[in-house]
């Protein structure tokens, strides 16, 4: 689990694959029972006290996890309330994620193989075609960020593609 603080009200968590093999997204009862796990977690490892009302963006991709993005409502709440979470999750499949890098000579060029590759406004956005074992995997994430949404798409329209030999 990874998480970014953005201000008061905004959150995101990076959750790889591993920790969300067992939530079944299709399931309200399901997610809401693992976000408080989510939740509990934040608490005690980030003192984050999360209680009030949320709206939670899922973004997914299949193989490498889902960036969670949680956004406090200021809704005013009684007292009796004011321990307790209520949330509203919306799930978006299928996302395409990339890595954003500065140098992609730094890679193994095995990994290189593997990758589809952008050049966009100064950095090399790299996109993942098959599946890694970990440890290639915990490279691409210790030498780049991994991005999604908005800046993925357009990366992929607008960026020059490359091709290495």
């Amino acid at each position: 689990m990874k998480v970014s603080i953005i201000d008061d009200n905004n959150i995101i968590v990076f959750l790889n694959t591993f920790n969300i093999k067992n939530i079944d997204f299709d399931s309200k009862e399901n997610v809401e029972k693992h976000f408080r796990n989510i939740f509990l977690k934040l608490k005690l490892l980030y003192n984050i006290n999360i209680k009030g009302y949320y709206n939670i963006n899922i973004y997914m991709n299949k193989k490498y996890g889902a960036f969670l993005e949680i956004e406090h409502e200021d809704i005013e709440y009684f007292e009796y309330f004011d321990s307790k979470v209520d949330m509203r999750i919306n799930v978006i499949s299928d996302v395409i994620f990339l890595y954003k890098i500065k140098d992609i000579f730094m890679l193994d060029k095995n990994i290189l193989k593997k990758l589809d590759i952008y050049f966009f406004k100064g950095s090399y956005y790299l996109y993942l075609n098959s599946n890694l074992d970990v440890y290639k995997m915990s490279e691409l994430f210790e030498l780049g960020n991994l991005i999604y949404g908005n800046e993925c798409s357009e990366v992929v329209k607008l960026g020059q593609k490359i091709t290495l030999n």
